[in-house]
């Protein structure tokens, strides 16, 4: 009976509100933080305590996890924006909003209407991508870290964040011999495109990739990421020269908000 009341209490321990929350309030949605990274936005289904949680995203999937893949459960209110893995910012809208607490934000930018579709990685996770005209949202732990992309060519980002820091990165390509080279490049205010960025975000929501589509293609691309980590590991960090994203390139607050 103890061991039964105790894993029911370290289950109930992920939760940082009340379990009527959830599927109760119809402008709330309940959020799960894997122990992976990956943040899932939904209707909670079924869950069974010390065993497993069922979840149905907006675009009507339905997710099982175990337990023992759950870091915390919470909920957030629902917004008319679609909700995704890097769009965590509950009212995320058009303009800039603040990174949450322990946060930094970044803005994967493309001023270009002609620009193809790019796939943006964090390390080894797939978290969303964008074409033409548009912009990405998304949250990051401070410290260091490697974004990239990937369209026709992979271009890698070494970044180095401070918590509570926003940064814009310009998403774009330039045209090579034999094929159009991409180009991640961090930008400050000085920048001659930062007026036109900074007016871009104010007038537009973020493009936002679904949380399903996120998860599909982590699995998908698993071999794809292994194969460029390393060729960027082993060979192209030496031999190549990308741009670094430095926390001297945060853009201040008082320019944003």
């Amino acid at each position: 009976m103890k061991k039964i009341i105790g894993s029911l209490l370290a289950f109930l321990s992920l939760f940082i509100f009340p379990l009527h929350f959830f599927g109760q309030q119809s402008n709330m949605v309940s959020v799960v933080y894997l122990k992976n990274g990956s943040i899932i936005r939904g209707a909670i289904l079924e869950m069974i305590p010390d065993s497993l949680i069922k979840i149905q995203t907006s675009d009507q999937n339905i997710f099982k996890y175990k337990y023992s893949e759950i870091t915390k459960i919470s909920s957030e209110r629902q917004t008319s924006v679609a909700t995704s893995m890097h769009s965590n910012v509950p009212n995320s809208g058009p303009g800039f909003w603040p990174p949450t607490p322990g946060k930094a934000v970044i803005y994967f930018v493309s001023l270009n209407p002609m620009c193809p579709p790019y796939e943006f990685f964090h390390n080894d996770q797939y978290v969303g991508g964008i074409d033409k005209k548009h912009y990405m949202r998304y949250e990051s732990d401070p410290g260091e870290q490697l974004f990239w992309s990937s369209s026709m060519t992979r271009d890698f980002l070494p970044a180095l964040l401070k918590e509570g820091d926003t940064y814009i990165v310009i998403v774009d390509g330039a045209v090579g011999l034999k094929k159009t080279i991409s180009r991640l490049t961090p930008i400050n205010t000085e920048d001659k495109v930062f007026n036109a960025s900074v007016a871009m975000i104010n007038a537009n929501e973020p493009l936002v990739t679904d949380a399903s589509k996120i998860i599909k293609k982590r699995e998908k691309l698993k071999d794809f990421v292994d194969k460029n980590l390393n060729k960027y590991e082993t060979e192209w960090k030496e031999s190549k020269s990308y741009n670094q994203l430095t926390t001297e390139m945060a853009i201040p607050e008082e320019v944003l908000y």
